[in-house]
């Protein structure tokens, strides 16, 4: 009895290790991580990222996507010459108030995740010039969206919005290009 109690533990244990899986920098990783500009961790089994993130001060791209990302980290934030953000094809739902902070930022891309709503923090993002919101679930978008005098491109298709959404969307964004199309052209 006691060995199969220990067994039963034991995956559990298992189980629960394989369901948060933290990114942590390789030892040569942080060893350059001054210097680095541009970071890929893509296609792996991530679930979070470790605070090791903020050691890329001068990170200004950070390519996180096909990952199994449950959430962007509040200390995000912490990377303040972040220019690109591609978090695109994880299972993220939210996004923190903190991302916000990044005025630097001016393309984001969540494609491909769990969103339902756009979060607020992406409307206080002062130097947005492109979003990337295909393959979501949104049904609707703020009108504060216009508030970002430099967005020059939106991508929205493959979400659940009307006709007559996508024409009030380009009365609120007259001077930006919405792009329905579900698949980015390479």
């Amino acid at each position: 009895m006691n060995h199969f109690i220990l067994l039963c533990v034991s995956a559990l244990l298992v189980v629960s290790c394989a369901k948060q899986s933290y990114w942590e920098a390789s030892p040569a990783e942080k060893s350059t991580a001054a210097e680095t500009r541009i970071l890929n961790v893509n296609d792996g089994e991530w679930t979070h990222l470790s605070e090791d993130i903020t050691l890329f001060r001068e990170l200004e791209r950070l390519n996180f996507q096909n990952n199994v990302l449950q959430e962007l980290p509040e200390f995000i934030n912490k990377i303040q010459k972040l220019k690109r953000i591609n978090v695109a094809g994880n299972a993220l739902e939210a996004l923190p108030q903190t991302l916000g902070m990044l005025a630097d930022l001016k393309e984001l891309n969540i494609s491909n995740n769990n969103f339902s709503s756009l979060p607020k923090s992406v409307l206080d993002l002062p130097n947005l010039e492109v979003l990337d919101l295909r393959n979501n679930n949104f049904s609707d978008l703020p009108q504060e969206l216009s508030n970002l005098k430099q967005l020059n491109a939106i991508y929205i298709g493959g979400n659940n919005f009307t006709g007559e959404q996508r024409k009030i969307f380009r009365k609120w964004l007259p001077y930006t290009k919405i792009i329905l199309r579900s698949d980015k052209r390479k």
